[in-house]
């Protein structure tokens, strides 16, 4: 991965969630979301915002993507939480994919998948690289998935599909501010 310039999006980097939100989206308890961001798995940014004396962290959107997508690798591919957080933060904080004149000439930017009508997967082998952030079209074949070649041959992969994790969590985070926008008018 190379280095990248944080530059805020506003969708993605505004704090709006708090610990418990994102515990809740990612299927995990508040405690270990905590153990994991005490111990430097997740990457705050400084979007991210620490929490002032006696009140709440906030968290962006693209973190809780982040942690989304890390707990369920945790749940789905048995990997551990450390290489967990590192292959969802490949999706969240670095651009991918081949710029093509459908695309614009661009990169997948970070914390967004690719658009219909394509779909965008996560494909990764055992716990070495960063995995890769894949535009899945309709002419894409398992075999270009689920494996990698090496110097002895071919090296199975596993793959997650990105677009429900994150449409999941773009949809609590607009139930929140819903609920949110409601009690201010009651």
């Amino acid at each position: 991965m190379s280095a990248h310039k944080e530059i805020p999006v506003p969708e993605l980097d505004i704090p709006l969630f708090s610990v418990a939100d994102a515990a809740e989206v990612a299927g995990t308890s508040v405690n270990t979301l905590r153990s994991h961001m005490h111990h430097g798995l997740i990457g705050l940014r400084k979007m991210d915002e620490a929490a002032p004396a006696g009140g709440t962290r906030l968290l962006t959107l693209r973190r809780v993507i982040q942690i989304a997508i890390m707990y369920e690798l945790i749940r789905a591919h048995r990997q551990a939480p450390a290489r967990a957080a590192q292959l969802a933060a490949n999706f969240t904080d670095f651009a991918s994919g081949s710029p093509t004149p459908d695309n614009g000439g661009k990169l997948r930017e970070p914390g967004r998948t690719f658009g219909q009508p394509d779909f965008t997967w996560l494909v990764f082998h055992g716990d070495e690289g960063v995995g890769r952030i894949v535009r899945i079209q309709r002419t894409t074949t398992a075999t270009e998935l689920a494996v990698k070649f090496d110097g002895n041959g071919l090296v199975p992969g596993a793959w997650l599909p990105l677009d429900p994790i994150v449409k999941r969590v773009e949809l609590f985070g607009e139930e929140r501010g819903n609920n949110a926008r409601r009690e201010r008018r009651d």
